[in-house]
């Protein structure tokens, strides 16, 4: 993975996946970084999209030195996802929803199995082939190469150089593999430059990677999971990011209490732009399966601080 930051391989994966080659898993020393509290942004909405509407290969790079790792002190090695409620729902779209008070924009086809909400704590995400999202604006059909999604934004908006800590469940659905180029479920959006997320949760096949890409736009797969999803089992995600595009940005994360990414490098678009949460399902055209995924207690905070200890 080429990339100006920094991560430390533990070991090498030669399994392909269908025609992608999974990178160098990366090192589990846990990191931790402080900056100023994000700042609220004007609201704005952007779409992934790849050249050529396929992704990138994987990138390797060299692990390099950290200045003044030595210093930072040791990380907590449990995490845990807070529960949260749904205060408002709408499935609707162009509709707006709320979870403990935080507004978000709802992004789906306008079906009626596009986004539920079977109890208080739960969101669920259905696309079926030919789901595409559009308004008054926008199309995925017209403007984006007939992607696929069903999603919502969070309105919060942190600038460059906030640390983001962000948590939640998710679960994907028992069913048939997934075939589709490239699927999201869960990004990192930037608000004025155009093109595909600084942050993604993503899935290749059966298998889970977390993505990073800076101003060069690269697709960096700095986590790839040997292992195939578990379907029909919750997973917790905790996150926590500080964009920087000038070699002092920061990304830690968790899946179900373990670190499976530290890094500390180029991250995002930068200082200019601000950066919001979206989750649900997104993906290139070419997928012929209905795919759901349910998603549970989210939260995002910008604070110089952990997320809770278990």
């Amino acid at each position: 993975m080429r990339n100006n930051g920094t991560w430390l391989p533990i070991t090498s994966i030669n399994e392909v996946i269908g025609l992608r080659r999974l990178p160098s898993l990366i090192g589990l020393t846990l990191l931790q970084f402080f900056a100023l509290p994000g700042l609220a942004a004007a609201n704005n909405w952007a779409t992934w999209t790849f050249p050529g509407g396929t992704p990138r290969g994987a990138h390797h790079s060299t692990a390099m030195d950290m200045a003044g790792t030595d210093q930072v002190p040791a990380a907590p090695t449990g995490r845990v996802v807070t529960e949260t409620e749904i205060t408002s729902f709408s499935g609707a779209n162009d509709s707006f929803i709320a979870i403990d008070g935080v507004r978000a924009h709802v992004h789906n086809a306008n079906q009626s199995w596009s986004l539920t909400s079977p109890d208080s704590r739960t969101l669920r995400f259905e696309v079926h082939p030919g789901d595409h999202w559009s308004n008054s604006r926008f199309s995925d059909l017209l403007h984006n190469s007939g992607s696929e999604r069903s999603e919502i934004a969070i309105e919060q908006q942190y600038k460059s150089g906030a640390v983001i800590n962000l948590s939640y469940r998710f679960m994907i659905e028992a069913g048939p593999k997934n075939t589709s180029p490239w699927l999201v479920i869960g990004q990192f959006h930037q608000t004025a430059a155009d093109g595909p997320p600084p942050f993604a949760v993503a899935m290749y096949g059966e298998h889970m990677y977390i993505i990073i890409r800076d101003h060069s736009r690269k697709e960096n797969d700095i986590y790839a999971d040997p292992n195939p999803i578990k379907r029909g089992q919750y997973y917790s995600m905790s996150i926590q990011v500080k964009f920087d595009d000038m070699k002092n940005g920061a990304l830690n994360v968790w899946r179900d209490g373990v670190p499976i990414v530290s890094y500390r490098g180029t991250i995002g678009y930068g200082e200019n732009e601000a950066y919001y949460w979206k989750q649900g399902i997104y993906r290139g055209r070419g997928g012929a399966e209905t795919i759901a995924v349910n998603y549970q207690d989210l939260r995002v905070t910008a604070v110089p601080s952990a997320l809770p200890q278990e």
